[in-house]
């Protein structure tokens, strides 16, 4: 999730997308879709923030038309943002503001759809492990392995730096 979090933060939208995508498909669920529609919606917000005309339509026409099955309303107000010179011109955009507050508006509601989403259930933390159980499999390891083995290991770990 915290990975999640800072892709959507810094802007890297299909990045945070095609990371998801491991997790969920884009029909999976309503929660699932909702994700994805978000994520697309930012994007071609951003893409018309920067007057980048182009790939904003390409955004619309590859992206954004998986969702006209679900409120074709959508589609069709996205294109009427196309030929405005401000897209904050249009009332339900006047009070979009700068992309990164945006961001972590959307971030918000991205958050309470990916913890609802049921796919994702247990996939939200880092797995918690306790200092035992990793030194039991240690244990183990070296006591599967014969003792000139482990030798050779230990030779070659002291080896390896970090910093």
């Amino acid at each position: 999730m915290q990975y999640f979090e800072e892709l959507v933060h810094d802007g890297k939208l299909e990045e945070a997308e095609k990371y998801f995508s491991g997790f969920c498909q884009l029909h999976e669920n309503m929660l699932s879709t909702k994700t994805y529609f978000e994520l697309r919606r930012q994007k071609f917000l951003e893409a018309l923030d920067k007057h980048e005309r182009v790939k904003a339509l390409e955004i619309l026409m590859k992206e954004f038309k998986v969702f006209a099955p679900y409120n074709e309303e959508v589609f069709k107000e996205a294109t009427l943002l196309l030929p405005l010179e401000n897209f904050r011109q249009h009332e339900s955009l006047a009070k979009y503001g700068d992309p990164k507050i945006e961001r972590s508006n959307i971030m918000r509601g991205l958050k309470q759809c990916i913890q609802e989403n049921p796919k994702l259930k247990g996939k939200l933390q880092f797995p918690v492990t306790n200092n035992s159980s990793l030194q039991r499999l240690i244990m183990y390891g070296e006591a599967a392995g014969s003792s000139s083995d482990v030798a050779k290991a230990k030779a070659k770990a002291k080896g390896v730096t970090f910093f």
